[in-house]
């Protein structure tokens, strides 16, 4: 989920996808480096959160993470 989008921004359509879906994982991905906006998407519901600039590195293991259903790194 792109934390920035029109219409309805990443926080709010994850929160209705944890509301409608709550097993569902959601992983944030934002071009910015804002610890404030990491926290409001994972309080919406998000799992994890990877910044676009760490997609290389983050992506790949954190999806494999929680698409085999292990909690997200803390």
């Amino acid at each position: 989920m792109d934390v920035e989008m029109p219409v309805l921004d990443g926080v709010g359509a994850t929160r209705e996808l944890h509301e409608r879906m709550p097993e569902l994982p959601v992983l944030a991905i934002s071009g910015h480096d804002y610890e404030e906006r990491a926290l409001e998407i994972r309080l919406a519901g998000a799992a994890d959160y990877v910044r676009k600039a760490r997609l290389v590195d983050e992506l790949a293991p954190v999806a494999a993470a929680l698409a085999s259903g292990q909690r997200p790194r803390a």
